[in-house]
């Protein structure tokens, strides 16, 4: 196990990291996206909206609200329904495609 000082990540350490990614992805031609919305783009990328986008997609995939709130340490299952429950009209259908494009 690697250490690198004595206390956690805080949420703007993570932040900082996520961005500096993306940032080094969009130079390596890795990201396709007008140089004009680039810096709007990563700045909106945060942590909470990665956990966020992942819970909605393990919903979207027809993963338990439970079991999702455990894995991604939500503090309820109420905290992650409510982020997929913007879904709910369009889960099956996404549902289905993601099966698909895993297959």
């Amino acid at each position: 196990m690697y250490t690198v000082g004595t206390a956690s990540l805080s949420r703007q350490g993570v932040n900082g990291i996520y961005r500096r990614v993306a940032l080094s992805a969009f130079d390596q031609g890795l990201v396709e996206m007008p140089i004009a919305d680039v810096e709007e783009a990563v700045r909106a990328l945060s942590s909470h909206s990665l956990r966020v986008g992942l819970t909605q997609d393990l919903f979207a995939a027809g993963e338990d609200g439970v079991g999702i709130a455990q894995a991604l340490r939500w503090s309820s299952p109420s905290t992650a329904l409510r982020y997929g429950r913007k879904l709910a009209a369009r889960s099956n259908v996404a549902a289905r495609v993601l099966s698909r494009i895993r297959s």
